[in-house]
């Protein structure tokens, strides 16, 4: 029988796994809400671990480098949002090309740039509170850098944005009803806009945790399948930010425990040990299947009516949409 310590630092491990998946968990479900569904969270995780690193090596502040990252996020998400939403690209396509291009490019400048993959040169965040998990063992799990504490802050601030919020109404409109949106005199591109920028932020923003908080490295295609684990975790959650934390924390208390495993010399094969949280989050689709509904108009373009546009007077905000 594995002991209570044992546990406790399962638990631990997981938290600050499960940080570097949140993150972009919660920016793929804000995408996803309001109609676009971007499946380049992958790509845009390793393009904020590369600049977060790079930055933070160059800078010597792990600040600096997360801030750069979230910075790159935005800019990223903007081209991906010009693609998808103003020029109705296939936003399978454009994913999978963001996917792409992210893992040759950050391999390309990390030989450029060679600072940036070694944990020397890369600053890190330390934990916060170290004389707490030296006094008990509850405090180890409450012993997390800075980010981490903010990604699981996220969640009650992005719920309160989505559902008690006019324009977290008029974001989750776009995504079942968009041509309602648009009839009502809201501007669908821009939120559309804003949704895809704020879920490159956060993608960004992940990827940043994993190169400054987590390893203090970057490593060339780090992210090992996260961005994934991302899309799958709010589709678990059945896009809301409670169930998406829940899947977030599944997935990385998994990847602890079997990183555990390995170190208590299990004889499981390595191969399994190391795809344990993909199973879980395999599980978890499947058991879903038929029970959880997306966005109805996820995936599909949307070019609003120029001609009924100019004939009707815009309405001021999102409350006409509660009537």
């Amino acid at each position: 029988m594995l002991e209570f310590g044992f546990w406790i630092g399962v638990t631990a491990a997981g938290m600050t796994l499960a940080a570097p998946i949140l993150y972009p968990a919660l920016g793929g479900l804000i995408s996803e809400r309001s109609g676009v569904l971007n499946i380049g969270l992958e790509g845009l995780m390793l393009f904020g671990a590369f600049c977060g690193a790079a930055t933070g090596a160059a800078s010597g502040s792990p600040w600096v480098g997360f801030l750069a990252a979230i910075g790159v996020g935005a800019g990223l998400g903007l081209v991906f949002a010009y693609l998808t939403v103003s020029r109705a690209a296939n936003q399978v396509v454009v994913g999978l090309g963001f996917n792409i291009v992210a893992l040759g490019a950050t391999g390309y400048l990390l030989n450029r740039f060679p600072k940036t993959g070694s944990p020397t040169d890369v600053p890190g965040f330390g934990r916060l509170f170290d004389g707490i998990a030296d006094a008990s063992e509850l405090g180890r799990v409450v012993n997390q850098t800075a980010p981490v504490f903010f990604g699981f802050a996220l969640v009650p601030l992005v719920w309160w944005v989505l559902y008690r919020t006019n324009w977290g109404l008029a974001l989750r409109a776009c995504g079942d009803h968009p041509e309602s949106v648009d009839a009502l005199g809201l501007n669908v591109v821009r939120i559309r806009y804003e949704a895809v920028v704020a879920g490159g932020m956060l993608a960004a923003a992940g990827g940043a945790v994993l190169s400054l908080s987590n390893l203090h490295i970057f490593v060339e295609g780090m992210t090992s399948g996260r961005g994934f684990l991302a899309l799958a975790a709010y589709t678990f959650g059945k896009w809301r930010p409670l169930g998406t934390l829940a899947a977030c924390v599944l997935f990385g208390v998994g990847d602890a425990l079997q990183l555990r495993m390995q170190t208590l010399g299990f004889s499981a094969p390595f191969e399994l040990m190391v795809a344990v949280p993909y199973i879980l989050a395999l599980l978890a689709l499947v058991g879903l299947v038929g029970r959880s509904q997306a966005p109805k108009a996820v995936g599909a373009a949307f070019l609003p009516d120029r001609s009924r546009q100019s004939k009707r007077a815009p309405a001021r905000d999102a409350e006409t949409i509660r009537s």
